[in-house]
Parts: structure tokens; C-alpha cells; sequence
């Protein structure tokens, strides 16, 4: 331990960059390291007191033993001058190592300020701002043009052709048109640059509003975040925390007139006001600021008109709510990863490594069809009789068809047979195991790897009972 602790201590006291932190994360499973050593023991506490001098701050993530409780006052809670009440409040293994992945998972983007401008609150009065994009769609990757005989990469050009004689036309002969009025309206190249850069970039306060003028489906995409920019303009932070402490104590939100870009378009916003959450560990969950939710334009507003529906009865109503019950869970986007995503880079990576089939992976945005049916069939059956609908079947049942093109029921049994004996199920295709799974009265939801665990699971049975 102590010599651990020298060598980190020459790596940070000679290191050639400047840090803004040094941080020493120290794992271990032994909770009393020199419990027959008093000289390393000691020797360990002055090497710790001599990272704390030059600005190291050592966090311990314990792993405990199976069946062992790791007891921080043993040694540690000397180590990292730890009290009585931080070493009652000290989290178990699990949750340091839970707090370790949040970090990581924070730390695994990079925090890129969308713009950096100064919001107008009036005459003379300015506060700087970061705009962040809190949510931003994840698209699968472009692929590149190679010259399919030397692999080398090829770089696309494009060319304007003149229609009626076939010769090229230079990016100075051309011009631009738009239909106005009936009328097609000519601008040249410059016309055409004045008419986008019309609008600076500009953030400026119109006012406030109450919660209530507010409607959900007003915002148009997904929010931004603002959060104060102390280095455009000194005092911000103290401004901008004002103000949004009054905004959440009395339920009020600016109203503003926003754009970012040079030729971008304006729109009217709301600024949402946020608070700042920290969970047990004393980690940040949500920052302090405000979000930026786009409001539409007369324009983009869309007025739809139904016919009048029938109102429900106090029966419907109550058997309605008790399917709503049943199924209400909570919502977290981490849980959840993009399939069509997921799906490619599992065909890429299977192309790219010769692999016969791609990997199988969790797709979460598929329902659990057999649980559905176990937690809420019943419930969802009574709703059924009071709205005069047609019997609810769950999906989840076997009323699965075979597709006959794929040979008949025996021929199928026996094929799924060999590949079971062969130990080359993987190979076998979704079709072959649903119909095997049919035919031996097995579910047939469920990705091919559950088909697999059934078949494998029946035949075992077979054996067993032969």
C-alpha cells in the first residue's frame, strides 16, 4: 500500500501538464491491509496526509468480500480522515460502484457549449449564457465511396448542367428563383445571401407568464439549456441564480426572442426553470438553469376538427383504470437502446469478422407479451365485455400458422432434431424453430434465442423421460 502510494505520489508531484483535478479512485476487497505491519500502517497514513498536500483527493470504492462486510473504521476511515457521522452515512459496495458507472456515463460525452452569447434582459443590462442541446438523435454512420479497384477513396463533385444545350454552368452564372405572388421572382447570388442573413443572433427577454398559458404539444423539438457564461459577462452566475430562484418560487417563465446563428431563424421560446437535484451520494442528477422549449407561430398551429365521441360510462371508466393501473411503470430512456442501432452494428461487426449470423441482443422496445397476459389478461378481459368489444386473445398464445413452404410439421420436427444433435441450432432458421415450437405445443414469441432455449429445454425433457 505504501509503495503504491509513493509512486502515485512522484506521477502527480512531477506530471508535466496542469490538472484542473487530481483524483485518486482506489479499489480494493481488504478492509485492514496491514493489520500485522503497524510501520506500513503508519507509513501508508503519511503518504495519504502527502497527496492531500498537493491537491489529490483519494475516494475508496470497497469491494466486499462474498459473505464478509467490509468495515471502513478498521483502517480506511483513519486513511482518509473519515468522522463517526461520515462513516454511518459511508454507502455500501454496490451503490460506490453504481455511483462510479454514473460518473463515467456523465463523463462519456463530451459537454460542447451549442453557442455562447449575451441575453439581453434590457437596456444596458446583459447576462452571458451557454446554450446546451440536451437531447440529440443518434444516427447510424455515413458510409464512404471507394473505387471498387483500388479501395481508395473517392471525392464527390457536383455540376450544374444547362438543360437545353448540355454545358456546364459556373456557380457566378447562376441564379435563383422563387414563385411569389403567382410570379417568378429572380435574385441573384448576393440577393439571395441578403434575404437569409436578415436576422442577427440575438437572445432577448419579452416577459413572463404563468404555467397555465402554457400547453405541452406547444413545443415544436426537442428542449436546449441555457446555463450562465461567466467569461462574457462578469457577475452572470449571481444574476442568472436570482432569477431563477424568483422564476421557481413564483411560477413564472421568461418569454424570449431567440437566435443563435447568422441567418438562422428566430423563434419565440420559454424558459422552464430547473432546480438542482443531487441524489444520496451527494451526485449531481440535474443541473440548475433553464430550458429552452420552442413555441409555435400562428402559422404552425393546426386546427383539427372531430365529430363529438359518446361518453363513457362510470363502469367503462372504472374498468379502464384498472387496465391503466396495471401497466403503469416508470420511463427511463437509459434502459432503453435504439434497435434499429443496435441491429446494424451487430450485421457490421458480423460482416466484418466473417461470422455466419450476427450477435443477438435485448431488444427492450419489444413488449413482454407472457407477462402482460399474467399481470393485466384478466383485467383487460373484464374492460373487453363492457365496451361490447370482440374476446381479447393475448399474442403471447400459440396462435401461431406454420408456413407450409417450409415442409410439413414431421419434416420440420426432424430437421430442428439434427441441428439439435449437431449442436448447430444458431444455424437453423426463425421460421423452422417457430413451427417446431408449435408443433410441440412451446410458445413461439420472442426473439431466436428464446426459441433456441425452448427446443433445447424440450429435448432435455425428452431425454430425461427415455
Amino acid at each position: 500500500m505504501s509503495k503504491l502510494k509513493k509512486l502515485i505520489f512522484k506521477f502527480f508531484a512531477h506530471f508535466p501538464l496542469k490538472l484542473c483535478t487530481k483524483r485518486l479512485f482506489l479499489f480494493t476487497n481488504q478492509d485492514d491491509p496491514h493489520s500485522e505491519d503497524e510501520k506500513q500502517r503508519q507509513l501508508a497514513k503519511v503518504k495519504a496526509q502527502d497527496l492531500r498536500d498537493i491537491g489529490v483527493h483519494i475516494e475508496l470504492i470497497h469491494l466486499a468480500k462474498v459473505g464478509q462486510i467490509f468495515d471502513i473504521a478498521k483502517f480506511y476511515s483513519e486513511l482518509l480522515l473519515m468522522d463517526e457521522e461520515v462513516i454511518a452515512s459511508f454507502p455500501s459496495a454496490s451503490s460506490k460502484m453504481e455511483e462510479l458507472q454514473e460518473r463515467m456515463r456523465i463523463k462519456q460525452f463530451a459537454k460542447r457549449a451549442l453557442v455562447r452569447m449575451c441575453w439581453t434582459i434590457g437596456e444596458g443590462v446583459e447576462v452571458g449564457i451557454q446554450v446546451y442541446k440536451l437531447v440529440s438523435r443518434t444516427c447510424k454512420p455515413n458510409y464512404i465511396w471507394l473505387d471498387a479497384r483500388t479501395n481508395e477513396q473517392l471525392k464527390l463533385t457536383s455540376a450544374y448542367i444547362n438543360e437545353r444545350t448540355g454545358a456546364p454552368i459556373m456557380n457566378c452564372d447562376i441564379k435563383r428563383s422563387y414563385i411569389y405572388g403567382g410570379r417568378e421572382v429572380i435574385f441573384d447570388r448576393e440577393e439571395v445571401r441578403q434575404l437569409k442573413d436578415s436576422f442577427e443572433p440575438t437572445f432577448m427577454l419579452l416577459g413572463f407568464v404563468e404555467d397555465r398559458f402554457l400547453k405541452r404539444y406547444y413545443s415544436l423539438r426537442p428542449c436546449d439549456f441555457i446555463y450562465p457564461d461567466e467569461s462574457l459577462v462578469e457577475g452572470s452566475i449571481v444574476f442568472f441564480n436570482a432569477l431563477l430562484n424568483q422564476c421557481l418560487a413564483k411560477k413564472k417563465y421568461p418569454m424570449c426572442w431567440a437566435n443563435y446563428r447568422v441567418g438562422g431563424v428566430p423563434r419565440m421560446v420559454c424558459l422552464l426553470p430547473q432546480a438542482e437535484e443531487r441524489d444520496e451520494c451527494n451526485l449531481q442528477k440535474m443541473s440548475a438553469g433553464f430550458h429552452v422549449v420552442y413555441l409555435p407561430y400562428a402559422d404552425d398551429i393546426r386546427e383539427l376538427h372531430f365529430e363529438k365521441m359518446d361518453a363513457a360510462t362510470e363502469e367503462q371508466t372504472e374498468k379502464a383504470t384498472a387496465v391503466i393501473e396495471t401497466f403503469l411503470s416508470e420511463y427511463d430512456p437509459i434502459l432503453i437502446e435504439n434497435p434499429s442501432l443496435q441491429k446494424y452494428y451487430r450485421n457490421l461487426e458480423a460482416l466484418a469478422l466473417d461470422k455466419d449470423c450476427p450477435d443477438d441482443f435485448f431488444d427492450a422496445t419489444l413488449p413482454d407479451l407472457e407477462k402482460m397476459e399474467l399481470l393485466g389478461g384478466e383485467s383487460i378481459q373484464e374492460w373487453s365485455k363492457t365496451i361490447n368489444a370482440a374476446p381479447y386473445k393475448c399474442a403471447a398464445k400459440n396462435n401461431y400458422i406454420p408456413n407450409l413452404k417450409h415442409g410439413d410439421n414431421d419434416e420440420v420436427y426432424n430437421k430442428v432434431k439434427s441441428f439439435y444433435i449437431d449442436n448447430k441450432l444458431p444455424k437453423c432458421t426463425v421460421e423452422h424453430l417457430k413451427t417446431f415450437c408449435w408443433h410441440v405445443g412451446e410458445a413461439v414469441s420472442g426473439k431466436k434465442s428464446h426459441l433456441i432455449e425452448r427446443v433445447i429445454s424440450y429435448f432435455e425433457r425428452e431425454d430425461q423421460n427415455s
